[in-house]
């Protein structure tokens, strides 16, 4: 999720280049004529098919497809996404970290929004309702509205004086890995990697609504980035952990999922039906 320009990619194994443009192999530094028998033309990067918009590059991982048609994979979420204006968000930071813990239940943390007045009792209760949170399927994403106290002050309020993005986080899960959190003029992006059944990297990263300007706001959107990861961090992703090693236990025959976890519901309902046999 990071940003730059680069003539060339090196490979970190043998030092290996290639075109950043079209993926051709450039050089092998000191090969020693140990590939003289080789083409190069043959050992370029494998294209996959990517497409781009709404602010977003989509990349499938199988070959063949000449390119993604981002707006038919986003299904009815794409005019919604589209309006947020993600093109023109610049990257402030990024940090990767390790968690033990199944990245699904990591994942979940993000799908409900009735663990804040418990698990997030000094950090975030105080600010966020902590009662059900608006989720809607889109395919096999979703979209949950986690309001703020604030909200409830927006009732009476005329439309053009209602602001959703300063009084709740609208959160997109974009299957399969990726959550984004949108709020305050801000985009913070949560991508889940399995390491294991049992570790998870997470890479988070906090975008903004075009390059911060002043000294001032990047202290701020600093402090805010740490706190952030710091509630992830500490609160949400190690109670993770101990749910995986109860599940782990096999003495928990099942979950529940009230109808306010409705977006945990969405999510498995999503997966059921990619791994379902074809």
């Amino acid at each position: 999720m990071g940003a730059g320009r680069a003539r060339a990619f090196a490979c970190p194994f043998h030092g290996w280049t290639y075109d950043s443009r079209d993926g051709r192999l450039l050089s092998r530094p000191n090969a020693c004529d140990g590939f003289a028998s080789t083409d190069p033309a043959d050992h370029g990067l494998r294209s996959l098919a990517a497409g781009e918009a709404s602010g977003l590059i989509v990349v499938d991982p199988k070959r063949g497809a000449p390119s993604v048609d981002v707006a038919a994979w986003l299904s009815s979420l794409s005019e919604e996404i589209d309006s947020n204006g993600y093109a023109d968000f610049v990257p402030f930071a990024e940090q990767t970290d390790r968690f033990e813990g199944n990245w699904k239940l990591l994942l979940e943390t993000f799908f409900e929004s009735y663990h804040v007045f418990s698990l997030h009792r000094e950090s975030l209760a105080p600010q966020y309702l902590g009662i059900a949170a608006s989720a809607h399927g889109f395919g096999p994403h979703n979209r949950l509205v986690v309001p703020m106290k604030s909200i409830l002050d927006l009732d009476g309020r005329a439309e053009p004086d209602r602001d959703l993005f300063e009084h709740a986080v609208v959160q997109y899960f974009l299957a399969p890995d990726r959550i984004l959190s949108h709020y305050h003029g801000v985009l913070a992006i949560s991508r889940f990697r399995p390491i294991s059944p049992g570790e998870t990297e997470v890479t988070q990263a906090l975008f903004t609504r075009g390059p911060v300007a002043s000294d001032a706001q990047r202290a701020r959107l600093a402090e805010q980035f740490v706190f952030a990861n710091g509630i992830t961090g500490t609160e949400d992703y190690p109670e993770a952990a101990r749910v995986h090693a109860s599940l782990r236990s096999d003495r928990v025959e099942h979950t529940l999922f009230g109808r306010n976890e409705a977006g945990c519901v969405l999510f498995h309902d999503a997966l059921a039906r990619a791994l379902a046999p074809a």
